[in-house]
């Protein structure tokens, strides 16, 4: 925004499949809708149909059309697992959603 990065978001790629990861909007933009064009634009350039998402806000991607889901990715499962278990609080909770990207996205 006016020369400045407000926030950022990434398509990340695993051997079998794809996540929508390092979502973040700087605190100063927050609450300008920045968030939401950034999910719109990554979902809008992913490359499959299957779009993935780890969270611990789940609420928020929610009105993106993103579902809890129990069959996911093991590749995708693994590495969160694995970055939750050396970073993460006992009270922290992942949530693993998905969302299929319709063609007119």
């Amino acid at each position: 925004m006016d020369g400045k990065i407000a926030g950022f978001g990434r398509i990340k790629k695993y051997s079998n499949s794809y996540e929508l990861s390092t979502l973040g909007v700087l605190k100063e933009f927050r609450s300008a809708g920045i968030g939401s064009e950034i999910v719109e634009k990554i979902i809008s350039d992913f490359p499959v149909e299957d779009v993935w998402i780890v969270t611990r806000i789940p609420e928020y991607f929610n009105r993106f059309g993103f579902k809890e889901a129990d069959d996911f990715p093991e590749e995708i499962r693994e590495s969160k697992l694995r970055i939750c278990n050396s970073s993460c609080g006992e009270s922290e909770k992942l949530y693993f959603m998905h969302r299929k990207r319709s063609h007119s996205s």
